[in-house]
């Protein structure tokens, strides 16, 4: 799995569907719990349909990455929420850059209001900032790069997945369904182990510039207009590193 890293994400994104299906297995389909349901399931498409970095449901790569941030912001909202009420949500959404600003100052209000989950720790991980300009498509700074983003979603879903138990099972983490997702993300990768092939990668495309954040493999770069405007060689003769 090691040079498997266009999958990392979309494995991560299993936990969404496990912990979606596992709430309406759980409770009435008009019932308000669901509402988080669907909220899950949502999520988990977009960060998957994100990671693909490929058309999807007649949606460009570049439409899914406009989503994809409004989500992120729509998250964030949703932390700020715990903190300072229903206003922050717009205000996130609205915002279309570097929303993950916002979260130092969501954690410094719970510290001081007295309220302690997984927040501090996905603030540092949206926050922390790999170089990849200059780097080559095979560099480690891609590899980290798409681990961040795995760290991310599975904080970030467990953070929705505490607020969700507080308002449906106060004062209670059901512990049950984060188990069976986390079985799904080990089955995930246990498949795309044996399955899916090695991400195409070339050490003569160098990264010269982040465009909307160029794909994990040269194939999807190569079928992305804006990708391939970030790379200095998209041509045959690249030697790829399996």
């Amino acid at each position: 799995m090691y040079d498997k890293h266009a999958v990392w994400s979309q494995c991560s994104a299993i936990m969404y569907f496990v912990l979606g299906f596992s709430i309406f297995s759980s409770s009435m389909i008009l019932s308000h719990d669901s509402l988080w349901g669907v909220l899950f399931i949502s999520v988990g498409l977009v960060r998957f349909c994100h990671a693909e970095h490929a058309p999807m449901f007649g949606l460009s790569p570049h439409r899914w990455v406009f989503i994809n941030k409004k989500t992120s912001g729509f998250i964030i909202g949703l932390v700020g929420w715990r903190t300072l009420w229903w206003y922050v949500l717009p205000v996130c959404v609205a915002i279309p850059h570097r929303t993950e600003l916002l979260l130092p100052a969501f954690v410094l209000l719970q510290f001081l209001g007295g309220t302690f989950d997984l927040t501090p720790v996905y603030a540092l991980a949206k926050n922390i900032k790999i170089p990849i300009v200059g780097k080559s498509m095979a560099s480690k700074e891609q590899k980290m790069r798409f681990a961040q983003f795995s760290i991310q979603y599975i904080l970030e879903a467990l953070i929705l997945w505490n607020y969700r138990c507080s308002q449906r099972f106060p004062f209670t983490f059901r512990t049950k369904p984060v188990l069976c997702s986390l079985l799904g993300i080990g089955l995930a990768v246990v498949y795309c182990h044996f399955y899916v092939s090695p991400t195409k990668v070339s050490r003569n495309s160098i990264i010269t510039k982040r465009g909307h954040g160029v794909a994990a493999s040269l194939t999807a770069a190569r079928a992305c207009e804006i990708c391939a405007s970030t790379l200095t060689s998209l041509d045959m003769e690249s030697s790829f590193e399996d």
